[in-house]
């Protein structure tokens, strides 16, 4: 069985002449638009029966003590909140300009006392440059593995993302999420 939801590059073509049993390629088939994503795409996997209801349960992630406690290290001594902005996405659709970052950030420094955590994603200089304009205690979490990542997220109070892969990770391991419009 494979279950895609890329259509893009011939990637749908190629899955269907695999050979395999049960194929499904087009998970964005008929968006509306107050639904999620992945509430889409749990609804076409029930109607092509590939999934049960019974099955369906809320993604979590879980992270083990030491590797809250390596997020903790590493995020220094943050008080009292720290919010995530997360401006990389895969699709420049989904982006939000880095303008914007930058005064969200500013704005939330000077409300909230916030320190702000600036994954670096695809380029390394647009996230140097958003974390310098927004300054004070703004600052640059290098790129790990996926679970440092999710580590990190877990310690945050807040989780601002222009793709939804990090903002679904964040959730996952119980952090609120913003995802701000393109």
């Amino acid at each position: 069985m494979i279950v895609s939801d890329t259509n893009y590059d011939r990637v749908d073509q190629i899955i269907h002449q695999s050979g395999a049993t049960r194929v499904v390629t087009n998970l964005w088939r008929s968006p509306s638009d107050d639904q999620f994503v992945s509430d889409r795409f749990i609804k076409i996997l029930l109607s092509e029966g590939l999934i049960c209801a019974d099955a369906i349960a809320a993604p979590q992630l879980y992270i083990t003590q030491q590797e809250q406690q390596d997020a903790q290290e590493k995020l220094g001594d943050f008080k009292p909140q720290i919010v995530v902005l997360y401006r990389d996405s895969g699709m420049q659709i989904k982006q939000w300009s880095t303008e914007k970052f930058i005064r969200l950030g500013q704005e939330l420094q000077k409300t909230l006392n916030a320190a702000i955590v600036v994954p670096i994603g695809s380029d390394s200089n647009q996230v140097t440059e958003l974390v310098e304009s927004i300054g004070g205690t703004a600052q640059i979490w290098q790129p790990g593995t996926l679970t440092e990542l999710a580590a990190m997220l877990s310690q945050s109070d807040l989780t601002i993302a222009s793709d939804t892969g990090s903002a679904r990770i964040a959730a996952a391991v119980g952090t609120p999420t913003i995802r701000p419009p393109a």
